[in-house]
C-alpha cells in the first residue's frame, strides 16, 4: 500500500466532512487506508464519520491526548509506504497527492515533503519556515511585522520555488514511513505545537531532507488561535516553545 492517511479530530465537525470529501474526490483512483484519531470531541465529529465515512478506520480516545501523541496511534499501525498528515480543516486540491507521492518517489532521499498552503481566498500562507530562535519567536507572537518575523517565516525567499527547508507547518506533511522507522514517531512531551517542527528537526538529524514542494497545493483555513493572548491555545505555545527550548537549547 502506498498511502495511509491521519487526521487528528478535536471538536472538528465544521470542517471534517469537507476535508474528507476532498481527500476522496482526489484518490478516486489510488488505493489507501485512511485513520480519524477523535481526540473525545465534544461535538458531532466523531457520528459525522460514523455516518457519512463508514470506510474510514475510526479511533476513539477517552480524552484529549494531545496530537503527536494521536498521530503516534496510528503511526505504529500503518502500512503504507508513506505517511499523510493532514488537519481537519485542509481541502486538497484534485492532484496534490498525486503529485507529491510521484516526487517522493522519484527523490529517495527526501523523508517530508511539504506543499505550497493558501489561505481560503487564494493568498500564500507562509507555511515553510527557518527554526524558531528565542528572538524572533516571541517577536512573531507579539509584533507580525518585525525583521525577526520576516526572517523566521522566509520572506527573503521565492516561494514558487521548490527548496529545502528547516520545517514545514504540521497541517499537512507527506512522510516518508522510513523516517518514522528510523527516528520514531512525535515526541509526545509536546501536547500541542512545536511537535511539527521537533519531527522536521529529527529527520533532518537523521539524514533526510525536508522539502517544500510549491508545486503541489493545499487549502488551509487557519486559523490563529495561538496567537490570541491567554486564551488556552496561546498557553500550550508557550509550554510547548518551553520544553522545544530546553530541548535545543535557548542559544541557537
Amino acid at each position: 500500500m502506498k498511502l495511509s492517511i491521519i487526521i487528528v479530530s478535536y471538536n472538528s465537525a465544521p470542517f471534517l466532512e469537507a476535508g474528507l470529501h476532498s481527500l476522496y474526490d482526489s484518490l478516486k483512483n489510488s488505493t489507501f487506508e485512511l485513520f480519524v484519531v477523535d481526540n473525545n470531541s465534544q461535538d458531532t465529529s466523531a457520528d459525522l464519520v460514523k455516518t457519512f465515512f463508514p470506510k474510514v478506520r475510526l479511533i476513539l480516545n477517552k480524552i484529549n491526548i494531545g496530537f503527536g501523541a494521536a498521530c503516534n496511534q496510528v503511526l505504529r499501525q500503518a502500512k503504507g509506504e508513506y505517511l499523510l498528515l493532514m488537519n481537519p480543516d485542509v481541502r486538497v486540491h484534485p492532484t496534490t497527492l498525486s503529485e507529491m507521492v510521484s516526487y517522493l518517489q522519484n527523490h529517495r532521499n527526501i523523508g517530508i515533503l511539504a506543499p505550497q498552503l493558501r489561505f481560503a481566498n487564494g493568498s500564500l500562507q507562509y507555511s515553510c519556515r527557518r527554526y524558531p530562535r528565542f528572538p524572533s519567536h516571541f517577536a512573531k507572537i507579539l509584533f507580525s511585522r518585525s525583521p525577526l518575523t520576516s526572517d523566521y517565516l522566509m520572506l527573503d525567499k521565492d516561494h514558487t520555488l521548490i527548496q529545502d527547508i528547516d520545517w514545514s507547518l504540521g497541517a499537512f506533511l507527506l512522510v516518508r514511513k522510513q523516517v518514522i522507522d528510523q527516528i520514531g514517531g512525535f515526541d509526545e512531551r509536546f501536547f500541542l505545537y512545536f511537535e511539527d517542527i521537533d519531527l522536521c528537526r529529527r529527520a533532518k538529524q537523521a539524514g533526510w531532507r525536508v522539502v517544500y514542494y510549491p508545486k503541489a497545493v493545499a487549502t488551509h483555513l487557519y486559523q490563529q488561535a495561538s496567537h490570541r493572548l491567554f486564551s488556552k491555545p496561546f498557553f500550550y505555545h508557550l509550554m510547548s516553545m518551553y520544553k522545544y527550548y530546553r530541548k535545543y537549547g535557548f542559544r541557537q
